[in-house]
């Protein structure tokens, strides 16, 4: 049982610490491989060209784990099944959940004529196969814009 934990500025593996920044790990999560790379204040996982911000991870049995949490969506499915372009993804843990924060940028009109750029956040559950959005975030004012 080969259990690797990724932790900002050190990776650790049968209780061997190596301390690393900018060095990546390869590993084979849900027959994927995925890049995951220690960072000074984070861990990054990179799945395809989609860069992923976390706080910490522990990779078992081709597994991925977030504090007690298994992720068993990726990114690039939420991705690819929703169809968005997301400028930000972050894992992290909300109400004892894992769940991924999705930021993107939607082109919409004001009024139905100004063109404007809205920030949306998406909240995902990480834990389930299918894409669930917990939860939706736009500026207050965006029920005035449309597509």
């Amino acid at each position: 049982m080969e259990v690797i934990e990724v932790r900002p500025g050190e990776v650790q593996m049968d209780k061997v610490v190596v301390k690393t920044v900018d060095k990546k790990v390869v590993a084979r999560v849900n027959d994927k491989e995925l890049e995951i790379e220690p960072m000074e204040a984070q861990v990054v996982i990179h799945d395809g060209n989609l860069i992923i911000k976390a706080p910490d991870l522990v990779i078992e049995n081709e597994v991925l784990r977030t504090a007690n949490a298994e992720i068993k969506l990726m990114p690039s499915t939420i991705v690819e099944r929703i169809r968005i372009e997301p400028e930000e993804i972050e894992l992290r843990e909300e109400n004892a959940k894992a769940v991924y924060r999705i930021r993107t940028n939607e082109r919409r009109k004001l009024f139905g004529f100004i063109p404007l750029t809205v920030e949306n956040t998406l909240t995902v559950d990480a834990e389930n196969t299918e894409v669930d959005v917990i939860k939706e975030e736009k500026p207050w004012w965006a029920f005035f814009t449309t597509k």
